[in-house]
Formats: C-alpha cells, structure tokens, sequence
C-alpha cells in the first residue's frame, strides 16, 4: 500500500509494486493477510527503509522506541490505519480501524530505526499456517528488522514465525436501511424488563391500556424489550435488522442509551443494536370476539412475512389466557399453553 506523497499523483508507480519487486525509494506499508483475510504482520517502508515492523496482538496504541541512546532530540510522527472496503472505487462497507504507528524521525544524529543490511532479495511465501477467527485486528510493534538501506528493490521481509493472538471477535456492524425489516428505524424501547416474565407482563399491561396490540423482544441474554404499540389489530413497528444472520432491535443513539445493559450491544455509526432471538406481540382484539387469540385464526400476511424474513427467530402471540407461536410457513399459530400470562411465560425462548 504506497503513500500518496512517494506516488505523487503517478499512479504508473504502482506497475512496480508486485511481491517479489518494489522500487528502491518506496514508501508505505507491506501488509500480510491470512487466507481469511486477517491481517498478521504490517511493514512500514519510507524511502526504501524499513521503518518498523508490527504484528497481530492485543487491542492497544504502541509506539517504536529506541534501543540506542542519542542526545539529539526526537521527532515523532504517527499514522492512524483503517482498512475500508472499496467496489469501484467507492467505499462498500464500515471503515474498520486497524492502528496507530509511530516512529521517530531526526536531523543528524540518527534514529532508533538506523542500521544496517537488506531485507530478503527473493520471493517470501506467507506463514505459519494459523487458524484464525473473524473479528477487528490490532497490532503490537516487535523488534525492529534491519532498514533496508541500499537494496535492490527485490523481495519483502517475511512475517512472523508465531500465530498472532485475538481479542474476542466484534462485529464491524453498519447500519443499511435495506437490512431493517420493512425499512423502518426504530424506536427506544418503552420498557425494558431484567427477565421475560415481568417485561411480558408489562408488555400486555401496555395493550391492555392502551387498547392495541404491543411489540417485544426477548434479547439473547435473556432480558426483554418493549418496543412499539400499534394499532387495534396490530400494524407495522420497525428496528428489527438482519446482520449476517444475527438478529438486532436498533435505534438511533440520539433516542438515548438503554435502561440496561445488554451482552453484544453495539453503540456505532450513531444506532445501538441490541442483540435478539424472539419476537413477541400482542393480540388484543381477543377482549372482545370471545376467542383466545390463538387458535382457530389465521396468520396476518404481516406475520407471515416476519416469520420468512427472520427465520432465526422464535414468534409468539400472547392472546387471551393462551400462548402461541408460529414459524416461517405457517397459516396460523400453533398453541403452546393455556393460562394466566404469569404461568405461560416460560415458555418464550
């Protein structure tokens, strides 16, 4: 990856940038990836010297220092590193932060980056073969390599002998209108419950009160939010988003944090998303036709459609003394139990 001050507008420059060969004044940074795409070592080159090299570690800044004393005084120059997607040319995807780099720079005496020798003059095929998870990278500085000074433009250094370490995988989630179901942003909860009994509860308090049918949502830590209320016989609600297969309720952070805190909640690019396994709403119309609100209905092409587009998740009804659920390809609901709210409620998962 070249600097835009050695290009200077040339991109001609780049012909001369393969695996085995760069220009002898080349500037920027050689980046080894592991066959899924993580990155393990990074090289940095100014002026066809090797300014330091860092490798796969632990979450954190790190800086170079020297091992050598001087009594001139150092000047430090950092760079911050994202790696972002791009399909023709245009961004496709979060920008994802990899490091921060830092070395000393000085007139005369000398910086900790001198020395001498020349990296490899042949090809380097990348290692060790490591098993790696997907997640952010980050980066450790290590010893220093010889500068390079004088070589031949031929070959790379090679990476490091031991698999780099990981910090837990975070998704690099961004939010997409197009992966909101129905394409509608949602709301800050109305409620959020530490168990699913008591936000049920108050989920049907809700209806109750307001006489309309209530959404919620079980979290996958076992807590529940309540989401919207909709209409008399229920209506559209939006939040729920679909990421590479995982389930979230979002909302814009400028609504303001959750009550609670939720395992897997992201806080980026102005949404929270809260991680979620199960929907659950309301059906209120039961209060008055007699029924139970489960059997013997038929599933609104609303439900219907929630149950295909989110096929990870678990669907309930709550309907008048009686539970439900239902699942992608469903007609109507199937009834789980019978009772009180308070005696049904474990069964939602």
């Amino acid at each position: 990856m070249a600097d835009s001050a050695w290009l200077n507008g040339d991109r001609n420059k780049l012909e001369n940038l393969r695996y085995n060969k760069r220009d002898a004044d080349f500037s920027g940074l050689v980046m080894y990836f592991t066959p899924k795409g993580q990155l393990t070592d990074v090289w940095r080159y100014v002026n066809g010297k090797i300014i330091l090299q860092t490798s796969n570690s632990g979450n954190q800044k790190q800086s170079l220092t020297s091992n050598e004393i001087h009594v001139n005084t150092q000047e430090k120059e950092c760079w911050d590193y994202y790696l972002v997607p791009m399909t023709n040319g245009r961004p496709d995807g979060p920008e994802q932060y990899l490091f921060t780099i830092c070395y000393e720079i000085s007139g005369g005496g000398g910086g900790g980056a001198d020395g001498d020798g020349a990296p490899p003059a042949t090809p380097n095929n990348p290692k060790p073969n490591c098993s790696v998870p997907t997640g952010n990278q980050s980066i450790k500085v290590q010893n220093l390599p010889p500068d390079g000074g004088g070589d031949d433009g031929t070959g790379y250094p090679q990476p490091t002998d031991k698999c780099p370490t990981y910090k837990s995988p975070v998704p690099s989630i961004y939010f997409d209108t197009d992966n909101l179901f129905l394409n509608l942003n949602g709301l800050k909860p109305f409620a959020e419950s530490p168990d699913k009994c008591s936000g049920l509860q108050q989920l049907q308090d809700k209806s109750l009160n307001e006489q309309k049918e209530t959404v919620g949502l079980l979290t996958s830590d076992g807590k529940f939010l309540c989401v919207a209320v909709t209409g008399y016989d229920g209506g559209n609600w939006g939040g729920l988003y679909n990421f590479e297969g995982q389930a979230y309720y979002t909302y814009p952070s400028s609504a303001g944090a959750p009550t609670q805190t939720y395992s897997g909640m992201i806080n980026r690019g102005g949404q929270y998303y809260i991680p979620v396994v199960a929907t659950v709403h309301t059906h209120y119309p039961c209060h008055d036709d007699g029924t139970d609100g489960v059997t013997g209905g038929t599933l609104s092409s609303g439900d219907k459609n929630l149950a295909n587009k989110y096929p990870m998740m678990n669907h309930y009804i709550v309907g008048c003394d009686a539970l439900g659920k239902f699942a992608n390809g469903d007609n109507s609901a199937t009834l789980l139990s019978t009772g009180t709210l308070s005696s049904t409620c474990s069964k939602v998962n």
